[in-house]
C-alpha cells in the first residue's frame, strides 16, 4: 500500500516541536484514513467471492481509492479464502472425535465435570452423580443390537429395565428402552387436550412425603390434558421414591411455598414429556413393523430445541467455580449442545429446592447424569401411560377410546443373550 500526500501537505519539516507534532499527527491521520477504504475493499471482495462474483481488474493493474487529499493504491492481490466456520449446532453431534483422539474431561472453559461414585452391590455398575438404589447390570444381544439389562431391588421388589448404549464423541451412554408399549392411539390421545379440564384426586393427602413437598410441588388444581397430568405424575413419583428410599435432601428445611413449580416450569416439563411420548410412539411403530427402534435424531445432546430434565435425587454440580447440590424435583433446561468433547453441559435452573440455586442460575452437570435424568423421566412417562389406562373413568379421568386400550411386551424384554 502506497500513501501519496497532496502538494499542500508536502512542506519542509520545521525544527520546532510544534511543527514536528503537527507532521506526526498528519501522518497518523493519513494512515487511519487509508485503513477505512482498505477495510471496505476487503469486505467487498470477500462478499463477491462468497457470491461467486468475479473480482474486478483481473489484468493486474493497480486500483486506487481517493479519500480526501490522500490517495491509496490497492494492489490486485488475490485474497485468501475465508476459513470454514464450525456451525453453532453440529449436524451430527454424535460423531466421534476427530483423528481418533480420546475425549477430554476438561473443556476450554477450565470447568471440570464433577462426578461422584456411590457404593453398589457386588457385580453392579456404579452410577455417576446422583444416588440411586443399587442395581445389577448385564449385557445381552438382540437382533444384532448390544443392550443392557439393569435389575434394581427396592423394598424387596425386583424391577428390570433395558437400555441401549450409544456413543457421543467417544463416551458411551445408556438410554432407556421400555419393556412395555401401548396402542398407537394412546400415544396420539396423550398429546391432545381433553374436551374440558378435569380435576383429579391423587389420594396423596396425609402421606408424609406429600406433606413434606407440598410447598414445592403440590398437585395442580385441574388438568387441561394428559400431558399436564403426566407432569404431576412424573414429579410426584420422583419425590415419593426419593422420600421413601431415604434419598431426600433437606437443604433448608421443608420446601417453602415461594419455591414451588411455577406454571411456566410446568409447561416446560409438559413440552419435554410430549417429546418423550412421541419418541415412545415412534419406537412402538418400529417394533410393530418388525424393526428395531431407531435411535432418536437429533440425539439427547444435539439439535436446536431446548431439553428439560427432572432431577431424581441428590446430584453434584458446579456453579460459579464451586460445587453445589441439585436436589430431587429440581428442573433444569439445556439450551444448546455441550461444547466440543466436554463431558459436562451448562444448564439453566428453572426450579430448585436449593435456596442457593435461584431460577436462571447456570450450573455445570455431567452428561452421564443428564442421561440418567432422562432415563428416569422416560420410565415415569411409560408408567404414567399405563396408569392412564388403568384408571380411565376413575377419580375424574375421562374414559379412553377403544383404540387406545391395550399393551404389548417388547420382544427384547425377555430375550435370552444371543451368541455374539
Amino acid at each position: 500500500m502506497v500513501l501519496s500526500l497532496s502538494a499542500s501537505d508536502r512542506r519542509p519539516l520545521s525544527h520546532d516541536r510544534t511543527s514536528l507534532a503537527r507532521w506526526v499527527r498528519q501522518i497518523l491521520l493519513a494512515l487511519a484514513a487509508a485503513a477505512l477504504p482498505l477495510a471496505a475493499q476487503v469486505q467487498m471482495r470477500m462478499e463477491n467471492q462468497g457470491q461467486g462474483k468475479a473480482p474486478q481488474d483481473r489484468d493486474g493493474a493497480k486500483r486506487e481509492h481517493r479519500h480526501g487529499s490522500y490517495l491509496v493504491y490497492l494492489p490486485d492481490a488475490p485474497l485468501a479464502p475465508e476459513p470454514a466456520q464450525t456451525p453453532a449446532f453440529p449436524a451430527d453431534p454424535d460423531a466421534g472425535p476427530a483423528n481418533g483422539q480420546t475425549p477430554e474431561a476438561e473443556d476450554d472453559s477450565g470447568a471440570r465435570p464433577v462426578r461422584e461414585l456411590h457404593p453398589v452391590p457386588s457385580g453392579a455398575a456404579p452410577v455417576a452423580g446422583h444416588r440411586l438404589p443399587g442395581h445389577t447390570r448385564s449385557t445381552f444381544r438382540f437382533a444384532g443390537q448390544d443392550l443392557v439389562r439393569r435389575t434394581t431391588v427396592s423394598g424387596g421388589v425386583a424391577a428390570t429395565q433395558v437400555f441401549r448404549p450409544w456413543v457421543r464423541r467417544g463416551v458411551t451412554f445408556e438410554a432407556f428402552l421400555p419393556v412395555q408399549y401401548y396402542r398407537p392411539g394412546l400415544y396420539a390421545w396423550a398429546r391432545q387436550p381433553w374436551t374440558k379440564p378435569v380435576r383429579y384426586r391423587w389420594g396423596w393427602a396425609g402421606q408424609p412425603w406429600a406433606a413434606y413437598y407440598q410447598g414445592y410441588a403440590g398437585p395442580a388444581p385441574f388438568y387441561p390434558g394428559p400431558l399436564s397430568w403426566l407432569v404431576d405424575y412424573t414429579v410426584g413419583t420422583t419425590l415419593r421414591e426419593a422420600f421413601q428410599t431415604g434419598l431426600e435432601t433437606d437443604p433448608a428445611g421443608a420446601p417453602a411455598a415461594s419455591a414451588g413449580l411455577a406454571p411456566v416450569v410446568r409447561q416446560a416439563l409438559a413440552d419435554e414429556l410430549r417429546l418423550l411420548v412421541e419418541q415412545e410412539g415412534a419406537e412402538q411403530q418400529a417394533l410393530a413393523a418388525g424393526q428395531f427402534p431407531p435411535r432418536p435424531r437429533p440425539s439427547l445432546f444435539g439439535g436446536r430445541r431446548p431439553r428439560v430434565f427432572l432431577v431424581p435425587g441428590s446430584t453434584r454440580a458446579r456453579s460459579g467455580g464451586r460445587d453445589c447440590a441439585l436436589t430431587e424435583g429440581d428442573v433444569l433446561q439445556l439450551d444448546r449442545p455441550p461444547r466440543g468433547r466436554s463431558r459436562h453441559a451448562e444448564v439453566v435452573v428453572l426450579a430448585s429446592r436449593n435456596p442457593d440455586l435461584t431460577r436462571g442460575t447456570v450450573v455445570g452437570v455431567g452428561l452421564q447424569d443428564l442421561q440418567e435424568m432422562q432415563n428416569h423421566m422416560r420410565a415415569a412417562v411409560n408408567q404414567g401411560l399405563d396408569q392412564l389406562q388403568s384408571r380411565q373413568g376413575q377419580d375424574g379421568l375421562p374414559a379412553l377410546p377403544a383404540a387406545c386400550l391395550g399393551r404389548s411386551s417388547a420382544p427384547y424384554a425377555q430375550a435370552e443373550a444371543e451368541t455374539p
